[in-house]
Order: C-alpha cells, then structure tokens, then sequence
C-alpha cells in the first residue's frame, strides 16, 4: 500500500482519486484534474501531452509512450496490454477491460463511450474524438491515420491497419467482421451493422421487414428479405433532414425506387440542397489541391514541350543540312566542271584550230619563203 493511499484512508476517503479531488477543491479547483491542468499552463506548456513528452526527453527517451514501453519491458512484461491484464488480475479481475467497465459503472456511466465522452466535455472539447485529433495534432501529425501509421511503424508493422490485423488474429479471430461482431454482441447489439446503425439518424428506426406488406403504396410488397441491406430507411414526405420517427418507414430496394419515382421524390425541397452542401463539404479542399496541381502543370510542361520541340530541332536540320548541300556540292558541280569543259572544248576547237590553220597557211609560209630569199642574197 502506498502512503497516498494509506494518508487517504486516514483521513476517511475510499481512494486516492477522491482524496486528490478533495485537496483540489480546496485550492479553489473543481478537481484534481484541473489543478493539473493548470499547474502544466503555469509551466509554459500548451498540453499535457507536450508537458509528458518534455519530461520524457529529459529522462532521456523520445516521448511519453516511449517511456512507458520502456518501463513495462523492464518490469517483465512483454506488451502494455500485458502489464494492465496483469494489475487487473492482481485486483480482483478478469482482465483490464472488466476492470474499466467497473470503474465506469461506479462512476455512474453507462458505458465506456459515455465516460470518455463526459471526460472530453471536462476538458473542453465536444467529444472524446475530438478530443484525440486534437491530441495528435499537438504532436506533430496531420490525421489520426498517419498518427496510428507512425505507431504500427514503431512497433515493428507496416502500417495500423497490419497491426489492427495482427491484435484480432491473437485474439482468437479468423476475420475483422468476425471481431466486429463480437464487440458489438458484447455492447448489447446484434450484429456490427445494428451497433453502426444504432448512432445514425434514421436508420437506427430500420425494421426487420418491408413495411408496404399492408399495400401503403397501393401493391403488397412480396419479395423475401434475405440480408438485411435489401432493407431501406425511406421518409414519407419525401423531405430528406426531416428524420422524425413518425416520417420514417422501412421498405425494400424495389419498393423504394417504386415509391421514389411514383411520388417524386427527387423533386422535393432540400434534397438537392442537401446534396450540394454535402459535396462541397467534401471536395472543397480536394479540389482547392487538385487546381493548384493542374495549373502547375498545365502552366509549365506543356509550354517545355511545345517550345524546345519546334525551335531545337527543326533549326538544326535547315541550317546544317541545305547549307552543306546548297553550298559545297552544287558549287563544285557548277563552278568547276562546266567552266573547265565549256572552256577547253569551245575554245580549243573554235579558236585553236581554226587560227592554227589560217594562221599557217597565211601568214608562216608566205614569211618564210621571203625570208630565205633574203638570207641568201645577203649571203652572196
């Protein structure tokens, strides 16, 4: 038994956490909780979370549950799961689930939802799942999936979908619809499907059976319910946020497009209304990303392509190509082989010939026949 303990059961308190409460509304608190709270603000820190992690990276490990994985390993324990089992079994219990569903219902709730719940009010938040997104933002990731990734990855999986997997299998499931149904037989539900439905606005009213057997529609419905997704939530007057129970009925597929398409019920106010605001809530920022991507590349790949195609290559064939042909080969052929054979033939024949024979026969001949006359006249 520990001191706090022992002080508390002194001083007539049944645990510590009453003790502790009592303390802190006497400080001026409304409990032990928001002492806490307001002791971490006072020291500079934004959550408990952060003030956990600074804490564990003084002792020396990354963050909190570092530290706690740490400290139950060298206790023996192989799994946090383990190390609770094995407190619970030493309480009393079967295990830590029997041992939450205790403290739960001595604290007046009804189920462990309903707690975590009523806590997360305490705390300021709406509900225990807003509660836990704002804890993984404050941590640093952007969505609870990359933030259950990043644990899977931690303890040795690829991603949290592998580890979900491989907790239902040690468990003693074949299948992920197995375990889901079994939780929800536990919850006080029939299957997973009526547990899910339970939460939803309209279907939660769904009955086991097509309510046109009566002929509400002006026919008898006679097709047989096999599963029960051939079973529709339908509103009578057609408006679809109007999820009264008195405007609710249950019929089958058929009997529902029937009485869709033979009412109009497409055409009623607020259906299409609700249709816009839905997909607008959906795609806002999906596509705010998508514009950004396809400006991106609308703006700057295809004016890379059409530019460096039609200025690069077709330079380089007009200016290499004709100019090596227009230059060094017509040029050869026209300048040196026409001129040599024009010159040579025409002049030699025309010229070379025709003043060679009139040339010998006028002039040389008679200019050497006066001239040896003379030769020997002068001689004698």
């Amino acid at each position: 038994m520990s001191k706090r303990l022992k002080t508390a059961l002194n001083q007539g308190y049944s645990s510590v956490k009453e003790y502790l409460d009592a303390l802190a509304v006497k400080a001026g608190y409304k409990n032990n909780y928001d002492r806490e709270k307001a002791r971490i603000l006072a020291k500079g820190y934004s959550t408990e979370q952060e003030y956990f992690d600074a804490l564990a990276v003084k002792a020396g490990y990354k963050d909190n549950s570092d530290r706690k994985n740490a400290l139950i390993l060298a206790k023996g324990y192989s799994s946090v799961q383990e190390y609770n089992n094995a407190r619970a079994v030493k309480a009393g219990y079967k295990d830590n689930s029997d041992r939450d569903k205790a403290r739960i219902l001595a604290a007046g709730y009804s189920s462990l939802q309903e707690y975590k719940n009523a806590r997360a009010v305490k705390a300021g938040y709406k509900n225990e799942g807003e509660r836990d997104t704002a804890r993984i933002l404050a941590r640093g990731y952007s969505s609870v999936q990359e933030y259950r990734d990043a644990m899977a990855v931690k303890a040795g999986y690829k991603n949290g979908s592998e580890r979900e997997i491989a907790r239902i299998l040690a468990a003693g499931y074949s299948s992920l619809q197995e375990y889901a149904n079994a939780c929800a037989i536990k919850a006080g539900f029939a299957n997973y499907t009526e547990r899910r439905n339970a939460n939803h606005p309209y279907k939660k009213y769904r009955k086991t059976y097509c309510e046109n057997i009566d002929g509400r529609l002006g026919f008898k419905c006679t097709s047989t319910i096999t599963i029960p997704a051939m079973l529709q939530v339908d509103h009578i007057n057609g408006i679809p946020n109007d999820n009264r129970e008195k405007n609710l009925q249950t019929l089958c597929a058929c009997c529902h497009i029937h009485k869709t398409h033979a009412k109009k019920d497409y055409t009623t106010p607020g259906r299409k209304q609700l249709k816009a605001a839905a997909k607008s809530k959906k795609e806002a920022e999906p596509i705010k990303k998508s514009v950004s991507k396809t400006v991106k590349k609308s703006t700057v790949k295809p004016i890379a392509k059409t530019v460096s195609k039609p200025v690069k290559k077709p330079i380089v064939k007009s200016v290499k190509k004709p100019t090596v042909k227009s230059v060094n080969k017509p040029t050869s052929k026209t300048v040196k082989k026409p001129i040599v054979k024009t010159t040579s033939k025409t002049v030699s024949k025309s010229v070379t010939k025709p003043t060679t024979k009139s040339n010998t026969k006028s002039v040389t001949k008679p200019s050497n026949r006066s001239v040896k006359p003379n030769t020997k006249a002068s001689s004698k």
